[in-house]
C-alpha cells in the first residue's frame, strides 16, 4: 500500500505522543530470567469481527474532519485513556481521556459515550493551555498525554506532559496532589531542583492502583512509584539511582531493568488475582512492552522482541514486533491489549503469551501501513487503549482525532471470568459485566474479603458475615440446610437437597455423601459404610463397604474377615465367625457340657452349682455330671433339684434350649452335637 504524506498537525500531535525517539541502539539478544512461578495463561474471545461499533470526536466512522474550533464533541489529537483497572461494576463506570490537543482531561460514559466530566477547562468550548493562563495554574493542562481513574477511591490522575507534571483529584474536583514540582501548581519546571524521587521531565504514562500512585517519567527513562498521599518516590524502574537519567541507565544497549523514553503504565496491585499483578511497561524507545513483577526492579516477560531484550526496530512487522508502542491495557480475562502506534494497529496477547492471538488496525499481523482514510476497522497512530468492565475495548485512534469503541463478545459467563472471586460475572447483550459483592457467588457459602480480595475460609458464631446469605457457621464452617430440592432454587450450582444440604449433584449412589465432615455440599464419594441404605444380600459385619472410588461400590468384607460376636446360650457357646466373602457370617457352636455359660462363652471353672450346667454339680471347682459323691461336696451349695422328667426338670429345659440354639448351626454339626447330647440327658435322667 502506499504511504500517505502527513501534514503538519499530524506531526505536531504524533511529536507530544511519541516525543524523540533518537537511533536505535545495537540490538542484544538476552533471554529474560527465568521466573519463579509461571503465570498462568487464559484464553480470551477478544473483540469479535475488527470492527469498532461506535466513535466519538467525528461525526461517522469514515469521516475525517479536524476540528477547525474545540466544542463538547470534538478532540483534538486524544492520547492516553483510563478505566478502573479492577473493572467493578460501579456507579461511575467512566472512561477518561487526554484530550491532548485541546490541553484538557474529560470523561464519557461507557455505556453511551454521553457527557460526564470536564477537567482543565472552563468549558468544553475552550482549549488553550493552561487555561488560557500564560503561566500554569491548579485546574489547567499543558498537552496532557496520559489519564487514569481509581473507582475504589474515586480519583483521577493525568501527566501533565508540557508542565513537567503529575495532577490528583477527586471526581468532579480540582487536583489536591501535584508531583513533579515540589507541591507547587504554578511551577512548570522539568526536573525541578535535578533529577531526583520528586522530580519530573516530560512524564507521558500514569496509572493509580490502591492509593498508589505510578509516573512514567520518560524525559528521564524510568517509571516511579508514589505512597499513598506522598510526592517523593518510594519505587524506581528503569535507573540504578533516583539521581540518574539517561537512556537505557547509560547502557548501549537495552536489558531487563532498563527503560527509554516510556508511555503508557498499567499495573495490578498484589492482591489481584495471580495472572494480572505486576506493572506493564509500553517502553516506546526500545519498540518493546515490559512485565514487572509487583513493587519489583527486573522484568520478566518481554514484548516486540520475540521474548528477547533488545531494541531493534523491525520493518515490515511481524507479529512478534512492535514500533513504538505507546499504551497497555489490562482487560478482564488477564490479556493485555498493546497500542502499536508506529504499525498503526492494536495487538491482544494472552497472558504470558508472547505472541498476540488479534490484531486490530490492519488486516493481518505482517502489514504497517498508515490508511488513507478513516474506516470502522482502520487506525491511524492509536496512542490510548482502555478496556471497560463487560470487556468493551476502548482505542484513542489520534491520527484520526477520534474515539473507537470494539465491542467485546461473550457466549457465556465462562467468557467473562476475571479471575476475581470477589465478582460475579455474567454475559449480557451489551458484553460481560462484573458486580463486585461481598456475597459473589464464587465465594459461597463463604463472604468475601475485600480487602484482599479472597475467600473467606472459615467463621465462628460472632463472625456470622462470614458466611454467605442462606448458610450458618457449624463447627467453624459454612453450611446450608434443606429439606427438599426447592429449598436449594436460591444456591447457585447446588439445586439437590441432599443429607440435609444442598447439592451440586444428584449424590444418590449408596456410597456418596454430601454431608460429611468439610465437605458440606459438595458431593463425595465416600468410605465405609454405604450412606443411601445398605448394600443388597449383605448384613452386619460380612455386608458390603464403600470402597472409596465408585457412588453404587458395594465391596463385601474380605474371606476370613471377623464377624458376629462370641455368646453363650442354656450351656451352648457360639464362637465369633468369619466371613465367606459374600456378605455371610460362617460361625461355630459348642456345647459347655457339665459347665454353664458366662457372656463370653462357656465357664471352665465354679464356684457353685449354679455355675453347672442343669444335671451337674460343682465339686472342688469343677462341675461334674451325674450322681452326688460320697462326700457329699457341693449338697448344701447347689439349690433344690426338682422331680426328674417334669416339666420343671432342669433337663428337659436344656433339651429345649438345645433344640432352639442348635438352629443357628450348619446343619451336619448341629444333627451330631444334638444326637449325643440327647442321648447324655437321656442316661442322667
Amino acid at each position: 500500500m502506499r504511504r500517505a504524506p502527513f501534514g503538519s498537525w499530524l506531526a505536531l500531535a504524533l511529536a507530544f505522543a511519541l516525543g524523540a525517539l533518537g537511533c536505535a541502539p545495537t540490538p542484544m539478544r538476552e533471554a529474560p530470567p527465568a521466573r519463579a512461578e509461571p503465570i498462568a495463561s487464559v484464553a480470551s474471545r477478544t473483540i469479535a469481527d475488527g470492527r469498532a461499533d461506535a466513535v466519538f470526536g467525528q461525526g461517522d466512522l469514515v469521516s475525517f474532519d479536524p476540528p477547525a474550533a474545540v466544542s463538547v464533541t470534538t478532540l483534538s489529537a486524544p492520547g492516553g485513556l483510563g478505566t478502573d483497572a479492577h473493572f467493578y461494576q460501579g456507579s461511575t463506570l467512566l472512561l477518561w481521556i487526554a484530550d491532548t490537543g485541546a490541553n484538557r482531561v474529560r470523561a464519557l460514559h461507557e455505556d453511551d459515550l454521553s457527557i460526564a466530566d470536564l477537567r482543565g477547562q472552563p468549558g468544553y468550548a475552550d482549549g488553550a493551555p493552561n487555561a488560557g493562563s500564560v503561566d500554569p495554574v491548579q485546574n489547567g493542562f499543558d498537552h496532557p498525554l496520559a489519564v487514569a481513574f481509581a473507582w475504589d477511591t474515586d480519583e483521577w490522575f493525568a501527566a501533565d506532559t508540557a508542565n513537567q507534571r503529575a495532577v490528583r483529584g477527586y471526581l468532579n474536583s480540582p487536583p489536591r496532589l501535584v508531583y513533579g514540582q515540589h507541591g507547587s501548581f504554578l511551577s512548570n519546571t522539568r526536573n525541578e531542583g535535578g533529577v531526583s524521587s520528586s522530580s519530573l521531565s516530560d512524564p507521558k504514562g500514569v496509572a493509580l492502583v490502591e492509593g498508589y500512585a505510578y509516573i512514567a517519567d520518560a524525559g528521564n527513562h524510568r517509571v516511579l512509584g508514589f505512597p499513598s498521599g506522598s510526592t517523593y518516590a518510594g519505587y524506581l524502574f528503569g535507573q540504578s539511582s533516583f539521581t540518574t537519567g539517561a537512556p537505557n541507565d547509560g547502557q548501549l544497549v537495552p536489558g531487563p531493568s532498563t527503560l527509554s523514553d516510556p508511555h503508557g503504565l498499567a499495573v495490578a496491585p498484589s492482591s489481584a488475582p495471580q495472572r494480572w499483578r505486576g506493572l506493564w511497561v509500553a517502553d516506546t524507545g526500545n519498540h518493546r512492552v515490559l512485565h514487572v513483577p509487583y513493587l519489583t526492579t527486573m522484568a520478566d516477560l518481554v514484548l516486540g522482541h520475540a521474548g528477547y531484550y533488545s531494541a531493534e526496530l523491525v520493518q515490515p512487522p511481524t507479529a512478534q514486533s512492535l514500533y513504538a508502542p505507546t499504551a497497555v491495557a489490562l482487560d478482564p480475562q488477564g490479556g493485555l491489549w498493546v497500542a502499536d502506534t508506529g504499525n498503526h494497529r492494536v495487538l491482544h496477547f494472552v497472558r504470558g503469551a508472547t505472541s498476540p492471538d488479534r490484531v486490530l488496525g490492519q488486516p493481518d499481523f505482517v502489514h504497517g501501513e498508515p490508511p488513507t482514510v478513516p474506516s470502522a476497522t482502520n487506525l491511524l497512530s492509536p496512542t490510548g487503549v482502555a478496556v471497560a468492565g463487560n470487556g468493551d475495548l476502548f482505542v484513542a485512534d489520534t491520527g484520526w482525532n477520534r474515539l473507537l469503541r470494539f465491542r467485546f463478545a461473550c457466549v457465556g459467563a465462562a467468557d467473562c471470568d476475571d479471575g476475581d472471586p470477589c465478582t460475579d460475572d455474567a454475559c449480557t447483550a451489551t458484553g460481560c459485566t462484573h458486580v463486585l459483592a461481598i456475597n459473589a457467588r464464587a465465594c459461597a457459602p463463604y463472604s468475601c474479603d475485600l480487602s484482599k480480595r479472597t475467600c473467606v475460609t472459615s467463621c465462628s458464631s460472632v463472625t456470622v458475615e462470614a458466611c454467605a446469605p442462606e448458610f450458618f457457621c457449624l463447627d467453624g464452617r459454612c453450611v446450608r440446610q434443606c429439606a427438599t430440592d426447592s429449598d436449594c432454587t436460591v444456591a447457585v450450582g447446588h439445586p439437590f437437597c441432599r443429607q440435609g444440604f444442598c447439592c451440586d449433584k444428584d449424590c444418590s449412589g449408596l456410597c456418596e455423601s454430601c454431608a460429611e465432615s468439610a465437605a458440606e455440599s459438595s458431593c463425595r464419594i465416600v468410605f465405609g459404610a454405604p450412606r443411601q441404605g445398605k448394600c443388597p444380600g449383605a448384613t452386619e459385619d460380612c455386608a458390603g463397604r464403600c470402597d472409596g472410588t465408585r457412588p453404587d461400590a458395594c465391596t463385601p468384607a474380605a474371606t476370613g474377615s471377623a464377624c458376629g460376636v462370641e455368646g453363650c446360650l442354656d450351656g451352648v457357646a457360639q464362637d465369633r465367625g468369619t466371613c465367606d466373602g459374600a456378605g455371610a457370617c460362617l460361625s461355630k457352636t459348642h456345647a459347655c457340657g457339665a459347665y454353664g455359660c458366662e457372656p463370653a462363652g462357656c465357664r471352665t471353672s465354679c464356684e457353685r452349682d449354679d455355675d453347672c450346667a442343669a444335671g451337674a454339680y460343682c465339686d472342688g471347682g469343677a462341675c461334674l455330671s451325674g450322681p452326688l459323691a460320697a462326700s457329699g461336696a457341693g449338697c448344701a451349695v447347689g439349690a433344690p433339684r426338682g422331680d426328674a422328667g417334669s416339666a420343671g426338670d432342669p433337663g428337659f429345659s436344656g433339651l429345649l434350649a438345645l433344640l432352639s440354639l442348635a438352629l443357628f448351626a450348619p446343619p451336619l454339626a448341629r444333627l451330631g452335637r444334638l444326637a449325643r447330647l440327647g442321648r447324655r440327658l437321656g442316661r442322667r435322667r
